[in-house]
């Protein structure tokens, strides 16, 4: 695989269908045109994308690239075509209960499966409703990065 193809930005609609950008501002002003003139294909998406090779496991420690790889997986089977944000997040949920489930028998492999199916579930989520999970990480971040407070006995953090 050739990888000294450059990153480029694209626009895409909610099939995967690909409009090539010359820069970051092209790809949000082309999405938020396309959304207006082609709803019926919406969402749009301003998306870096780069070449990469998807029969390497994702490393654990790059998270976009982890979301690249389920982003493209989840395009190949359709989830993206025929899914709905609420879907998703139900999805989601179902997932955190087989989460629990592992927690509370102690079953590690389980436990560890549960929660990469929960972050699949979100990130496929934030892609049908248009967000880009890296939005949400941030937020949640700023939101807690400054938060005083402090751990109960009983294992439930206090905000101050």
């Amino acid at each position: 695989m050739n990888t000294n193809i450059p990153p480029r930005w694209y626009m895409l609609n909610k099939i995967g269908m690909a409009t090539l950008c010359s820069n970051e501002d092209d790809a949000i002003c082309t999405q938020k045109e396309a959304d207006m003139l082609f709803p019926a294909m919406a969402p749009h998406h301003a998306a870096l994308l780069a070449p990469v090779d998807s029969t390497s496991k994702p490393d654990a420690t790059d998270f976009t690239h982890f979301v690249r790889l389920v982003q493209q997986w989840a395009q190949e089977r359709g989830i993206y075509e025929h899914s709905t944000p609420q879907a998703q997040v139900l999805k989601a949920v179902s997932e955190m209960g087989e989460l629990a489930d592992a927690t509370i028998k102690g079953d590690r492999d389980d436990f560890i499966d549960s929660v990469g199916d929960v972050i699949v579930c979100l990130i496929n989520a934030c892609f049908v409703r248009g967000v880009e999970i890296s939005e949400c990480t941030e937020a949640a971040w700023d939101a807690i990065k400054g938060r005083k407070g402090y751990m109960t006995a009983g294992g439930a953090f206090v905000k101050e």
